[in-house]
């Protein structure tokens, strides 16, 4: 029988485990220090038969709008206002906000921000677009339960169609939309068209016909109440069990005991509270494997656990928004036999899953049978020296097919990818272009191409890319095993990026990662990308 311990950081601990409202930050794992307060995220954008920009409220002479915002706790160590809406090109009309009556003066972003181009001007897009603006709050102003939010503006010769700035309306006609269930109306927004004597909450927007709310919302920096890490399943045997010079190959062996401890800073007001479960089997959702059990400390001690394998869950919360617990690591100590049993690997290939912290629904491969069988995707890949390859030529084949429309309210994967084809039989595709990208809306090429990497089984997502407005560049992101991680890819030119220096695709957080090497200074709304870097037309 031998013994021996193990500890594991908070570092080590966070890449493959579970965070719930935890971050990892300074070497230990903390609860998330930003709270949204908002009501409008299951309604926001253009609501379904809206025309004319009428899901906007334009901020003309003599009105206000009200948003009421309620907090179960005032306390924050900074607070901002953001909003939906836009500014008209090249505005000088500063935006009132009050907030409990306390008066706060937003000037044009051209005064206070020149360099957000993005905001005044249509150098770097149309203006035209909403835009999400932050202004700083008095943490003072604030109070427990209602919040009044007052915003309206001055501007000389204003009118519906011209004004100086507007707020965005999330319409109650689109909650069934947003989540399922639906959450029902809260009826906290209003309009006044006399400088605030009377208020109406029914006829909101530019046609006087929208219930709904403004897409007005508060950000506070304190921590959230609770939140929870779970780890990756863990070998008790603290590394013991693992055959020297073959990381995927576990000796055979036995826990008869095995304690763990784990490290955490609870301040006065906060707590943690530890679960554990064990089993025999690497996978932890396996029937082979115990309950979790709650313990009444940060430590236990389990003589004989049913298997090797064992996970660990901490819930943290506090009290005091501002004070947050801290898991700075765990520590594992066990004693084992070691079985006699030899075994020698011949081959390995098995790529290490990394569970989500987010729940998730996933198209099934059985459900995109169809469009694999009726664009005939197995000839596209077929002759593929390695997945890769496979998931690059289905990449060119999105790049290159007919695109029809996308009904925004109820997209289907069968309204995108047109089978046309040629005298001759065979499937038509576009190409070559006059220029790298490829015709239509960029969203609508690379759902085709998510579309036909789930048809594989491959898990792949559409991602929104932006540093300056709501709207933004879409692109996806495909599980790589030859490469063990989320990879770019862009049927919008049929290209992806590659460290020069390896050769090795890039996922999006590694590009950010390398832009963030080049630029001046951390991109942020205020200091964009395109305000630190010399513009490159491609």
């Amino acid at each position: 029988m031998t013994c021996e311990s193990r500890r594991i950081s908070a570092v080590e601990l966070e890449p493959l485990g579970q965070l719930r409202d935890v971050v990892l930050v300074d070497g230990g794992i903390r609860l998330h220090d930003r709270v949204l307060v908002e009501d409008d995220a299951t309604t926001i954008g253009c609501p379904e038969g809206a025309q004319d920009r009428s899901w906007f409220e334009p901020l003309v002479g003599g009105v206000r709008i009200r948003k009421v915002l309620v907090l179960d706790d005032d306390r924050a160590r900074a607070a901002w206002l953001t909003w939906c809406g836009t500014e008209s090109d090249g505005n000088q009309t500063p935006l009132h906000i009050s907030v409990n009556g306390v008066e706060i003066v937003r000037p044009s972003t051209s005064q206070v921000h020149p360099q957000c181009l993005h905001y005044y001007t249509t150098e770097w897009g149309g203006s035209h677009f909403d835009n999400w603006f932050v202004t700083a709050l008095p943490v003072g102003a604030l109070q427990v339960g209602v919040n009044t939010i007052d915003m309206w503006c001055e501007a000389k010769g204003s009118t519906n169609d011209t004004p100086a700035w507007e707020i965005m309306i999330g319409a109650d006609s689109e909650r069934f939309r947003g989540s399922d269930p639906a959450l029902p109306p809260v009826g906290r927004s209003a309009f006044s068209s006399d400088r605030g004597s009377t208020w109406d909450g029914d006829r909101l927007g530019r046609g006087d016909d929208l219930a709904g709310e403004y897409c007005v919302r508060l950000s506070l920096e304190r921590h959230r109440p609770g939140g929870v890490f779970r780890s990756a399943v863990l070998d008790a045997s603290c590394g013991n069990g693992q055959k020297t010079g073959e990381p995927c190959l576990h000796r055979h062996l036995t826990v008869n005991r095995c304690d763990i401890t784990c490290d955490v800073d609870t301040p006065e007001g906060t707590r943690a509270d530890l679960r554990v479960r064990y089993g025999d089997t690497p996978r932890a959702d396996a029937d082979t494997w115990t309950a979790w059990e709650q313990l009444t400390g940060l430590q236990n001690s389990q003589p004989s656990p049913p298997g090797r394998w064992m996970q660990v869950e901490v819930a943290l919360s506090t009290e005091d928004p501002l004070i947050t617990p801290v898991l700075r690591g765990v520590h594992i100590e066990a004693q084992v036999d070691i079985s006699p049993t030899t075994s020698r690997m011949l081959d390995a290939r098995n790529g290490r899953a990394t569970p989500s912290s987010f729940d998730y629904v996933w198209e099934t491969p059985e459900a995109l049978a169809d469009l694999r069988e009726r664009f005939e995707l197995d000839a596209v890949v077929a002759g593929a020296d390695t997945e890769f390859e496979a998931q690059l030529r289905l990449m060119n084949w999105s790049y290159r097919i007919p695109l029809g429309n996308l009904d925004r309210y109820a997209w289907r994967y069968d309204d995108l990818p047109q089978l046309e084809r040629d005298q001759d039989g065979a499937i038509r595709l576009l190409g070559p272009y006059d220029g790298p990208r490829r015709e239509g809306h960029c969203l609508y090429c690379n759902l085709a191409l998510v579309a036909a990497l789930l048809s594989f089984g491959y898990p792949a997502r559409w991602v929104n890319i932006s540093t300056k407005h709501t709207y933004g560049h879409e692109v996806t992101e495909v599980w790589s095993n030859d490469f063990g991680k989320w990879v770019h890819l862009d049927a919008t030119r049929d290209y992806y990026l590659y460290d020069l220096e390896t050769s090795v695709p890039l996922s999006l957080t590694e590009i950010a990662e390398h832009v963030g090497r080049v630029v001046p200074e951390p991109v942020t709304w205020e200091r964009p990308i395109q305000a630190q870097v010399a513009r490159v037309d491609p």
